[in-house]
């Protein structure tokens, strides 16, 4: 019965990011929750979010921690070579890790491995897009040490000097 309440509640997520997005109804939108502009029930964060620190670095597949946690690179196919599914997508597979249910996770819209969940643990992977595969490891190398911040911006150039008479 839990579970049931779980996956109800996740259609209704899923029918408000779709709705919120612009995006004609979700297939797992049933009810009246799913009324073509749902209201919204508290003004929405802004969506995506503050791109999250890790992406400060001059490296983005950089990262520190042996968890994985915070790897924020831009891998989008598996170890075995399968296409990751966008995290807010619930097509193919189903699954409980999207941006709602994992703020600040690096999990959002779009389709780059992360190590969140009880699945992250184990490996930085991804739902797949193949309906055979519900989800894979990605291959995202070793932590490192540390990783180089970008480089500052260049100062801007002085003005033209004036022409002399």
């Amino acid at each position: 019965r839990a579970r049931g309440r779980a996956w109800s509640e996740l259609a209704i997520a899923a029918c408000l990011l779709h709705a919120a997005a612009g995006l004609p109804p979700h297939r797992h939108c049933l009810g009246p929750h799913c009324s073509p502009s749902p209201p919204p029930l508290s003004p929405p964060p802004p969506f995506p979010p503050q791109p999250p620190p890790a992406y400060n670095r001059a490296d983005v597949e950089c990262y520190t921690r042996g968890d994985r946690s915070d790897y924020r690179g831009l891998r989008n196919v598996t170890r075995r070579g399968f296409s990751c599914q966008r995290w807010t997508d619930q097509e193919p597979h189903a699954h409980p890790d999207g941006p709602l249910e994992r703020p600040g996770e690096g999990v959002g819209p779009h389709n780059y491995c992360r190590a969140v969940g009880m699945i992250g643990r184990s490996c930085a992977f991804c739902y797949t897009t193949n309906p055979r595969m519900k989800w894979d490891c990605c291959d995202i190398g070793e932590p490192r040490a540390a990783c180089p911040a970008p480089k500052p911006p260049s100062p801007p150039s002085p003005p033209p000097s004036p022409p002399s008479p």
